[in-house]
């Protein structure tokens, strides 16, 4: 497992990536506890992005991650 640290602002964003399993491949939007998780898999990694920043903030870092 590899973890990616990004600031945006006052913000920090996790940018966890791991081997993908044998499941299926998918994209999810998650909220926990204030957190906006974005978890996504490109066939190879499994991508777990976890941040305080707004969703709609979060949600431009993954795309250009790849989600």
């Amino acid at each position: 497992m590899a973890a990616i640290v990004f600031r945006r602002r006052d913000h920090v964003i996790n940018v966890f990536i791991m081997p993908h399993g044998n499941g299926p491949m998918r994209h999810e939007e998650l909220r926990r506890n204030g957190y906006n998780i974005e978890n996504w898999t490109d066939g190879e990694y499994d991508f777990w992005a976890v941040s305080d920043l707004n969703r709609d903030e979060l949600d431009m870092l993954t795309k250009l991650l790849g989600a």
